[in-house]
């Protein structure tokens, strides 16, 4: 929200900037900004498509065995790059798909495991957040009215102008933060053969499916017969 914020008054200040400089200026960065949240829009649609088109591969995959389709329930999200971190038999750091259905989650990373959503308690995606400082220093000359007078003693006017100038500086520096996320990371909790609370992790990047993954899985978990 902080970083909206940011960006809008950027944006305004920007506007006046180009403004002072001329109309045919501003026109061109009104054009500019436009031009790219046009190229943002649609590469966010095309990636919303594809992932749709995606899980519709799967699903008419899956139909071509009924005893599957019966068994599993319908995919309703899929990561394809999400990798190990605990929980499953396996090297933490292993590739793995995640294939979210309607009756169970299915993993596949260098074994293939079965999760039954009646088992699924629910699931946590949180963002690994890297924090990036930018500093910036300016420094102020503060005029000397002895050095003013020294200067027109012994140089007259123009030493008068170059005693003025000679005082003290004034430097200072501030900093600022931007959060960045990284990667995300998903926990899915569940009750494990022995009837005991357990988790897996997994970790994706930071434009991956994860958010969309637990939200189905929160939909679906705890069903003993889910349907779509």
């Amino acid at each position: 929200m902080v970083n909206k914020i940011v960006a809008i008054i950027v944006f305004i200040f920007c506007c006046f900037f180009m403004a002072e400089m001329g109309t045919q200026w501003l026109i061109i960065f009104i054009a500019a900004v436009g031009a790219y949240a046009f190229f943002v829009y649609f590469s966010l649609r095309k990636k919303d498509k594809d992932y749709k088109q995606k899980i519709q591969d799967y699903n008419e995959e899956e139909k071509s065995d009924h005893t599957i389709w019966e068994k599993e329930g319908q995919t309703v999200a899929v990561e394809e790059e999400a990798y190990h971190i605990s929980g499953l038999p396996g090297t933490s750091n292993e590739k793995c798909v995640i294939d979210v259905k309607t009756k169970m989650i299915v993993f596949d990373c260098s074994g293939h495991f079965e999760l039954p959503m009646e088992r699924v308690k629910g699931a946590n995606v949180s963002p690994q957040i890297r924090t990036i400082q930018t500093y910036n220093t300016t420094t102020k000359n503060k005029p000397s009215l002895g050095g003013a007078v020294a200067g027109g003693i012994l140089f007259g006017a123009p030493g008068a102008i170059v005693g003025g100038m000679s005082g003290k500086s004034k430097t200072k520096t501030t900093v600022q933060e931007q959060n960045v996320v990284e990667a995300l990371y998903i926990t899915i909790d569940y009750i494990n053969a022995e009837g005991l609370p357990a988790q897996l992790v997994f970790k994706g990047g930071r434009n991956s499916n994860l958010y969309d993954l637990g939200d189905k899985i929160n939909t679906y978990a705890g069903h003993v017969d889910s349907v779509l």
